[in-house]
């Protein structure tokens, strides 16, 4: 059983459920192009780039993400 997204922090109540939500829609995003350019067999230099820019956006997110000094109520 594979287990959906959940954005380290989210337990321990550093990240709000849309902020968790928009990193789950990221993660989504990152595997689907991910698959996308991998599905002739040959990953281009455009592609790369593509995916690694998707990649360091999320972790960039989830970083300001449990930085921002919001908290979840419950």
């Amino acid at each position: 059983i594979r287990r959906s997204y959940v954005a380290p922090g989210f337990n321990n109540g550093q990240l709000t459920r849309p902020e968790k939500f928009e990193l789950r829609k990221d993660a989504i995003h990152y595997k689907t192009a991910q698959r996308n350019a991998r599905r002739d067999g040959i990953v281009t230099p455009l592609e790369r780039r593509r995916i690694h820019r998707l990649k360091c956006e999320t972790r960039r997110d989830a970083f300001r993400f449990r930085h921002n000094g919001r908290r979840r109520v419950i």
